[in-house]
Formats: structure tokens, sequence, C-alpha cells
């Protein structure tokens, strides 16, 4: 998923969904590079290193997005798009 992504560019997006786990839930929807840069975008998205969500504890474990059982996509990020946000009640 990563090497396809960066085929189109430096920055993705992380898909979001309604039940979705604790551990992830902080990370999903954001913006995040894949060069370990951080920055705004030009429509004023703040991203960071995606090693910085994917390395994120949980309860003790190394375990953050895209982690065991985490069913979050990487998708190129576009100017302007933004996935659908969903709340932890949802």
């Amino acid at each position: 998923m990563i090497e396809e992504c960066k085929k189109k560019g430096n920055l993705v997006v992380a898909s979001t969904h309604s039940d979705c786990s604790d551990r992830c839930f902080r990370w999903q929807g954001r913006v995040y590079s894949l060069d370990g840069t951080s920055g705004t975008t030009s429509d004023g998205r703040k991203y960071i290193p995606l090693e910085i969500a994917t390395n994120a504890e949980f309860k003790g474990h190394r375990n953050g997005l895209l982690g065991y059982n985490c069913r979050q996509k990487l998708i190129p990020y576009s100017k302007g798009v933004k996935p659908i946000k969903v709340t932890k009640e949802e």
C-alpha cells in the first residue's frame, strides 16, 4: 500500500471508519508524509511522518496505525480532499 502511494506523491491520508479501535482512533483521517517530514499542506492541513502514527505505543506495546487487525488504508493526498470524520459514538 505504501509503495503504491509513493508513486503518486509524498503525502497520504489515513482512511476513517466507524468502529475504529481506540488504538487507531486518534490517527485516522490525518495527513502523513512518507519521507519523514512534517509541515502544512497548501490547503492548511498539518502533516507528520507516518512513522509517528505507526510506531505509537498503545497499552505498553508499539502498535499504532496499521498495526494488528487495523483496517485503515492509506490513500494518496490531494488538495482539498478530506476523509469523512467519524466520531467514537458512531
